[in-house]
């Protein structure tokens, strides 16, 4: 799809940088919305001093994800022609890519429509009117920002794939485009009470279970994220029938290739 990019207006760092707006959606573009929809912060501010307005575009990771940070920072600069600043939190755990840029920040609200609170956030409609292999890589982002793969035992290693958000809208949604894909998944809300806090955490979760789907979803989807790749395959080398060897366990672009699970 081809987008309206009338609304989006360029500022003067915005043409010294010579920043580009994407005019298509595309897997890359795709993939890097699943990331801001999962870890980014698209910030529009009025100034106290005057009529103008400050922009400012956050995506924040575990410093444990640096390297896929640095691999974020690719797309960015696929997409827009441009690298964000990266902020390393040694305290906080944190690695921060942030960039002011006017353009950037109103492609993200006017066309991608990415709303300044997340709690309502749903799956962005240039997503879903998309084809699978675009709605396949919009997950791929947003997996490697909120979900995780973890190995549960029964007593043989069995993995689990879950994310959890604030909206229910998203996970359904998101449940919805796992389910086109045929990757068999189910969500629950979970709500939880803190009496220290007297408040209540309502979060909408979505589970992938058991070798055969995370197979699938290895094959249609998969993760950029190498630290949840390597989780995967720890659980297959844990598994205690699989014949698997660690040197028949291929990574090629993204793809986890294997010849039998």
């Amino acid at each position: 799809m081809k987008f309206d990019l009338s609304k989006i207006k360029f500022s003067n760092w915005d043409k010294h940088f010579k920043i580009k707006i994407p005019k298509k959606m595309s897997l890359d573009l795709a993939e890097l919305i699943g990331v801001m929809v999962g870890d980014g912060h698209v910030g529009i501010y009025s100034s106290p001093d005057g009529p103008w307005k400050q922009y400012q575009m956050e995506i924040t990771g575990n410093i444990i994800d640096e390297v896929h940070m640095d691999f974020v920072n690719g797309l960015i600069q696929k997409v827009f022609s441009i690298n964000f600043h990266k902020n390393l939190r040694k305290e906080q755990n944190s690695v921060v890519l942030r960039k002011k840029s006017k353009a950037i920040c109103l492609f993200y609200r006017e066309i991608v429509d990415i709303p300044n609170n997340k709690n309502s956030i749903s799956v962005p409609n240039c997503i879903k009117i998309s084809n699978l292999s675009i709605k396949a890589a919009f997950i791929r982002g947003l997996a490697d920002a909120d979900f995780c793969l973890t190995i549960k035992y029964k007593p043989n290693a069995y993995p689990v794939i879950q994310g959890g958000f604030k909206s229910q809208s998203l996970t359904e949604e998101c449940s919805k485009i796992l389910n086109e894909l045929g990757i068999k998944n189910y969500v629950r809300k979970e709500v939880q009470y803190y009496q220290k806090r007297d408040k209540t955490y309502i979060t909408h979760r979505i589970y992938i279970n058991g070798f055969k789907r995370i197979k699938k979803y290895m094959e249609l989807i998969g993760f950029s994220n190498d630290n949840k790749t390597a989780k995967y395959i720890q659980a297959l080398q844990e598994r205690k029938d699989s014949k698997i060897k660690p040197n028949q366990i291929i990574l090629k672009e993204k793809i986890l290739e294997i010849s039998e699970i």
